[in-house]
């Protein structure tokens, strides 16, 4: 028997025994510490409450399972809080005349967080450093209810006026990694705290943390001796991606990663739900003895490739939609698409060469139990074949660009070159760069005037009809050359966390720069191909309609004194700019 599976069994909410999914829950448990990730925010943050000058209270907030919890523990026990034994945390508690925490101001009443609210705050004045925890939702609302006691005395719409003006100012901080002084008046005193926002720190890195620390080999050595080891599923999917971790992490950054870019984040709770079902689909090793090792295909209906996917063997598992990551994946069926080159070689020359022997073995078993199912007419061909390609995207074998060719065919053509852009150095990406920079270039062209740049050099700025995509003749406002428009990446200085992602990418117009995400590049490489419809989110449209004013205000400039009309006259075939002049009010072409 493996204690450890059930204690991963238990960090999942697939089914209902999920009591360590919390690290409050957590702490006292033996094996928190050997799966723990210390965290890099957790040392910038001791370092904030306990090496500056004066004394600092500081909020931490973001999403419920960013890790503000396990974060707390990190800094107590960097202040020595466990030194004599693991113990409970408490609501709220100061340490050692040096260290007052508040565990969850979102899980009490409101008086109660007025009056813990209050405390933080006013720590610093006597010395000690506080570290609040909050909901964003709670804090702002918390804060709010403090400014109208405050201002009780003030007539109703200066009252308002103040806690709207704070309001907005705490909003902008907070939608920051790390934000400046809050200044706060409560009581008619003066006081300021700092914010840190998890949600706004990439955390796609953690899988490669949550990986290794869930495959430490002493973890899994009471496994080494049982009877079952060779038909146990969680202990064969330990082995896989032991044997296939560099491989399997690459694809499960890039899907994390992906799912962020797509208003879809995963939290860190999140991330260790869906890999620990993805290790024991919740199965124990009792379940194991009794019924699994009897079943001749188990190694691959629990097979993690499986399993991550949501599904055991070729079914969908529906306990398993209780998880996100398995819900936002099911909504793309990724399974589903096909891969051209790679479905030739499964399918049709059962080529399993791509993995490795242990996998080819739980393939090659399948298909031998499942032979009678698999007729051409037979759904569960389809099924098999989706089955077949989830072990491919996770286990196989590849080299580099036949990776890249794979994770372009799954989410976008431009989803790994932009990866590569904000992961890789400026050496490595110089050709990426300048196919990039054409992409953009042309994409915004098509944006812009509604046709395809045909031959030209010149990015036009335009005035149509809102509701026409194609309108023959436009009054040009603008105009930019290409060789005046930069791509670059822009090396991220300022991360407290850890991240993969240390570059942005911009696009660099005179004295415009523009931010292009994943989500906008995609979308200009879309309509550059002249795809008639593509979707893209609101947040990133906003952006492209501000980019466009900001481009006509700074290039469309015109001295007083002139009196030129420009003129874009599109063909089908061409493109030609006309000028014209007025004088004495008759307008001739120049």
């Amino acid at each position: 028997m493996n204690s450890f599976i059930e204690y991963l069994n238990s960090l999942n909410n697939a089914s209902g025994s999920n009591e360590n999914a919390l690290a409050e829950s957590q702490v006292l448990n033996e094996y928190y510490d050997k799966i723990v990730v210390d965290r890099k925010v957790a040392n910038y943050i001791f370092n904030l409450l306990f090496h500056q000058n004066n004394n600092t209270a500081l909020v931490l907030t973001g999403h419920a399972g960013d890790g503000k919890t396990s974060i707390l523990i990190q800094v107590l026990k960097k202040i020595g809080y466990f030194n004599k034994g693991l113990k409970e945390l408490q609501e709220v508690e100061e340490y050692n005349g040096q260290f007052l925490y508040i565990k969850d101001m979102s899980e009490l009443n409101e008086k109660r967080q007025e009056a813990v609210f209050e405390e933080f705050i006013k720590a610093p004045n006597r010395g000690v450093s506080s570290l609040l925890i909050s909901n964003t939702g709670p804090l702002i609302n918390t804060a709010k209810r403090l400014l109208a006691n405050t201002y009780k005395d003030e007539n109703e719409t200066i009252k308002d006026e103040l806690i709207e003006a704070f309001e907005v100012d705490l909003l902008s901080e907070i939608d920051r990694v790390e934000s400046s002084d809050v200044e706060i008046t409560v009581k008619n005193e003066q006081f300021k705290f700092k914010v840190i926002n998890l949600a706004k720190i990439d955390n796609s890195y953690f899988v490669t943390e949550i990986i290794r620390k869930l495959t430490q080999e002493e973890l899994w050595k009471p496994c080494h001796s049982c009877g079952c080891c060779k038909k146990c599923p969680p202990y064969i999917n330990y082995l896989t991606i032991s044997n296939n971790q560099e491989r399997i992490i690459g694809f499960v950054e890039r899907l994390y990663f992906w799912f962020a870019d797509n208003q879809q984040r995963l939290t860190i709770r999140q991330m260790l739900s869906h890999l620990s079902y993805s290790i024991t689909s919740n199965l124990n090793c009792s379940q194991i003895n009794r019924k699994i090792v009897k079943d001749n295909d188990g190694l691959f209906k629990y097979h993690f490739a499986n399993l991550f996917f949501g599904h055991i063997g070729t079914k969908f598992e529906k306990s398993s939609f209780n998880i996100k990551a398995i819900r936002d994946l099911n909504e793309q069926m990724l399974e589903e698409k096909a891969l051209i080159e790679e479905d030739y070689k499964l399918f049709v020359r059962e080529d399993f060469s791509m993995f490795d022997g242990n996998t080819i073995k739980v393939l090659e078993n399948t298909l031998k139990y499942n032979y009678d199912k698999l007729g051409i007419k037979n759904k569960e061909s389809i099924y098999m074949r989706r089955a077949f390609r989830r072990f491919y995207m996770l286990l196989s074998k590849v080299d580099e660009d036949q990776f890249d060719n794979m994770i372009g065919q799954i989410f976008s053509e431009m989803f790994p070159i932009y990866y590569q852009l904000i992961t890789e150095s400026k050496i490595k990406c110089a050709r990426v760069r300048s196919r990039v920079k054409d992409i953009v270039f042309n994409g915004l062209f098509k944006y812009l005037v509604g046709v395809h740049p045909l031959d030209t050099d010149e990015l036009y700025l335009t005035l149509k009809k809102n509701n026409m995509d194609y309108q023959n003749v436009q009054l040009i406002l603008g105009n930019i050359k290409k060789n005046e428009i930069k791509l670059e990446q822009e090396k991220i200085s300022d991360n407290i966390e850890y991240t993969e992602k240390c570059n942005k990418v911009v696009m660099k117009f005179g004295n415009i720069n523009f931010e292009v995400s994943y989500q906008t590049l995609d979308y200009l490489n879309n309509i550059s191909k002249g795809k008639v419809y593509t979707k893209l989110n609101p947040s990133y449209t906003f952006d492209l309609t501000r980019l466009k004013s900001e481009l006509i205000a700074f290039y469309g400039k015109k001295k007083e004194d002139d009196t030129t009309i420009r003129i874009l006259v599109i063909t089908n075939n061409s493109m030609k700019e006309l000028q014209l002049d007025i004088d004495d009010e008759v307008v001739y072409e120049a």
